[in-house]
């Protein structure tokens, strides 16, 4: 299948409902349409046409549903290679030359096992570091659904949704409302309600 991944390209979760999907495609057009840019500049004709063909499939629900079946099956296939690479990576080689001196061996043994512990402490350090930045990855496309969410929203659906919110998604609500001039900051920095928001909160 084609390399794209249409959920990375609109920057959403492959959960994402369809008004996160259309306000992100807005934002994304508004900031990448080539109206808005030089002509001569092919990287965003490039990237304008994989945010069109991102939204042309995610946007159809027959056409997502067959997407993302295509997706899983392509996972799975990787998976499966992975596994078996792995499993002909798991393989002893057979070592070339063999010390006569026991004493060579066992010094040679040590060492050996000594790589392995690194390598060992290296792969759970590399796996704990991929574990946060996937973690933080999605904490901010969490706030950034929730965002372009709730710009999509009338005021009153977006405070409502504010109201009954938590985490991460209630921070992408309180940057709509931000946006939305729902909540200001005062001189100290700090966020203050407005009149309509006091009203319908």
């Amino acid at each position: 299948m084609k390399d794209l991944n249409y959920y990375e390209i609109l920057e959403i979760k492959e959960n994402a409902s369809p008004e996160v999907i259309k306000a992100a495609y807005k934002a994304l057009a508004k900031k990448y349409h080539p109206d808005t840019r030089s002509e001569s500049n092919c990287d965003f004709r490039k990237t304008m046409a994989d945010i069109n063909e991102a939204y042309e499939v995610l946007s159809d629900e027959n056409k997502r549903r067959e997407y993302d079946l295509r997706r899983k099956s392509y996972k799975e296939d990787m998976h499966e290679q992975e596994q078996h690479n792995n499993s002909n990576d798991d393989k002893e080689p057979c070592p070339d030359n063999v010390s006569e001196n026991p004493e060579d061996e066992y010094e040679t043994r040590e060492e050996i096992n000594d790589d392995e512990d690194s390598s060992f402490l290296g792969k759970i350090l590399r796996g704990i570091g991929k574990e946060i930045t996937r973690t933080i990855q999605n904490n901010n496309r969490e706030i950034e659904n929730a965002y372009l969410e709730g710009l999509s929203l009338d005021d009153y659906s977006l405070i409502k949704r504010f109201k009954y919110s938590k985490g991460y998604k209630r921070t992408g609500y309180v940057k709509a409302l931000e946006q939305k001039r729902l909540l200001e900051r005062d001189h100290d920095g700090r966020l203050i309600p407005s009149n309509k928001f006091k009203q319908w909160f």
